[in-house]
């Protein structure tokens, strides 16, 4: 039911997209770090393998309340409640990977990065 809310009752879902340009920090997955996607053992060595940093266990997704994927780029559900990048956090500390595969960024740093 609280994704049907979020996506259907709450305006600010669908007012937020007008309201920014691509210097407003926004969530945001790093696809530059974190493709090509796909799931391994904390004993590989990811860049050996040809992976990005994204293990592809889809916790932003299952903790988001309404249930967006955010690696497919930002969407008008998205209501910035910021648990996808708790969950990324947490899945970054126990591979021992750095933090912020998804974090609060603009267009225009993503595409510096």
């Amino acid at each position: 039911m609280r994704e049907q809310v979020c996506k259907y009752m709450c305006p600010y879902a669908r007012f937020q997209s007008v309201m920014f340009d691509r210097d407003t920090l926004i969530i945001a997955y790093d696809a530059k770090r974190g493709q090509p996607r796909g799931a391994r053992s904390r004993k590989v060595d990811r860049k050996a393998v040809g992976l990005g940093d994204c293990i592809d266990c889809s916790i932003c997704v299952q903790v988001c309340p309404t249930g967006i994927d955010i690696r497919n780029g930002l969407q008008y559900e998205c209501i910035g409640c910021a648990a996808c990048i708790d969950g990324c956090d947490q899945v970054m500390d126990r591979m021992g990977y750095p933090r912020g595969l998804i974090r609060y960024a603009s267009s225009n740093s993503l595409a510096e990065d």
